[in-house]
């Protein structure tokens, strides 16, 4: 499934943008919502997979009081002006040019290199729009310049119109929703792949900042805490132990901390991993393991293995030599077979290491 951009418009503003769109190649898929006529702005829940909206003016910002997904406003530029008053002179020495909300600044920022004197009037409405363009054909105007439902209503009533957006600025911002639709989809794609890892892992997972604050705690975490899901996140992993057990975790900065915790009556592996940025805590990552779990499994391994014969069957008293350097070899890996250090056995192919490593194995 790619990602899907919605365009929440009307009239001509619809049209000019699903042109635009049509000779685009964009990775992403761009639905047309067109709303009704009327200041209601209703989210169907059929947009819910929407990633990124895209509209302009009172219709941008009612959506963005109804989601909290991102909602890109498409803006009127000062080259945008300066393009819809070249088409619109044509019919009219004096268009009007509506606008949303007064914003006149890139309108004004512009006025004193062109030789053009619109007629500015501004609406903040919609049903005031009508009202607005009806005023200025009665006022003998015959040229409008706005949105596209102002561009529409202004057809409804006979006057020519303009539309004030280039196509080169509807290019831009449907690269622009294209790109955060991309980066956003991705990013959820990646955040379910890893819910899935982690919610479905055998093992307790949990996930907090550099004070222990719990961000992500997976279903066997909540079971070895005895406590809600959603009671967990926002609560501090130490305050969940009695003995504080964890307090010191945060102040060592190890590449991996493995303590034996007691919870509820059965005791616990926590492998804390902390993840540190310049040098500093900035969050902690926690596998949770139960010890009679890990001992079940490492005796069904053992199991198996001895099953198949791959099992340690050379010992020390079957060695016989009366050379002096393999007598003195024997006693040194008698020796350093009671350490707990790791042992690495160098030697060519065919000399005995892995009948030596199984002695030394048996002997320990």
């Amino acid at each position: 499934m790619r990602p899907i951009v919605c365009v929440l418009s009307v009239g001509m503003m619809s049209k000019v943008i699903m042109e635009q769109v049509q000779q685009m190649e964009l990775p992403v898929d761009f639905i047309l919502h067109e709303l009704p006529l009327n200041e209601e702005v209703i989210l169907a829940p059929s947009l819910d997979n929407v990633d990124v909206f895209l509209s302009s003016g009172y219709r941008a910002k009612s959506i963005t009081e109804k989601t909290s997904k991102p909602v890109i406003s498409i803006e009127i530029s000062s080259y945008d002006i300066l393009v819809a008053l070249s088409n619109a002179i044509q019919y009219d020495e004096k268009p009007v040019i509506i606008i949303y909300e007064n914003d006149y600044s890139k309108l004004n920022r512009i006025r004193n290199i062109i030789s053009v004197n619109p007629i500015q009037d501004s609406y903040n409405e919609l049903k005031n729009l009508e009202q607005i363009i009806l005023k200025h054909k009665s006022a003998g105007r015959k040229s409008i310049i706005g949105s596209g439902l102002a561009c529409s209503l202004a057809e409804k009533h006979g006057l020519v119109h303009t539309f004030i957006l280039s196509q080169e600025s509807i290019r831009d911002y449907l690269q622009i929703a294209s790109d955060l639709a991309v980066s956003i989809h991705n990013k959820m794609k990646n955040y379910k792949q890893i819910s899935s890892v982690i919610n479905y892992a055998n093992r307790g997972i949990v996930f907090t900042d550099a004070h222990g604050t719990i961000s992500v705690c997976n279903p066997v975490a909540e079971t070895i805490f005895q406590i809600d899901g959603q009671r967990v996140v926002g609560s501090n992993i130490i305050d969940l132990f009695a003995n504080n057990e964890l307090d010191r975790i945060f102040d060592i900065k190890e590449t991996e901390i493995n303590i034996l915790a007691i919870l509820n009556g059965k005791e616990y592996v926590f492998s804390a991993i902390p993840i540190l940025h310049n040098e500093k805590l900035v969050n902690m990552l926690f596998f949770i393991d139960d010890v009679n779990y890990i001992q079940k499994v490492d005796r069904h391994i053992r199991e198996n293995l001895t099953n198949k014969g791959f099992t340690a069957r050379h010992h020390f008293h079957q060695y016989t030599s009366r050379n002096p350097s393999f007598q003195k070899l024997m006693a040194t890996a008698k020796k350093i077979s009671k350490t707990d250090e790791s042992i690495v056995i160098y030697g060519e192919t065919g000399t005995g290491k892995e009948v030596l490593a199984q002695s030394i194995h048996n002997n320990s």
